[in-house]
């Protein structure tokens, strides 16, 4: 899973390229949102249809900032399921360790650490 500011597809070529990969933000103040933000993930080894969940969580106390639904589908367990979650507004209410959580049918699936720190105020 990789955080990053767009998801370009290529319809031609079927390839996707991630633009401007980053791990955190730092800010001046707080609460703050991201105008725009994109998750990626890639998934293989599924089984029919099943319901997913995006969610970020502040990690030391686990407490939610958002969360967004969906549903994939896989032909058979060597599909490679591409999802990319275009995301807009997403609210850091503190500085600190924040986590991008993707579950399946309630199973975590896959976790990205994303930093949240303040600018120093010099």
């Amino acid at each position: 899973m990789v955080v990053c500011d767009t998801v370009i597809e290529d319809k031609g070529s079927g390839k996707t390229s991630l633009i401007g990969i980053f791990n955190g933000i730092e800010t001046g103040a707080f609460p703050v949102q991201i105008n725009e933000i994109c998750v990626y993930a890639s998934l293989a080894n599924g089984h029919g249809v099943s319901e997913i969940t995006l969610r970020c969580v502040r990690v030391h106390d686990d407490r939610e900032t958002f969360r967004t639904f969906g549903s994939i589908a896989f032909r058979d367990p060597n599909t490679v399921v591409e999802l990319v979650f275009r995301l807009r507004g997403v609210p850091f209410p503190a500085p600190g360790l924040y986590a991008f959580e993707l579950l399946c049918e309630g199973q975590l699936l896959l976790e990205k650490r994303f930093n949240v720190t303040q600018l120093d105020a010099r």
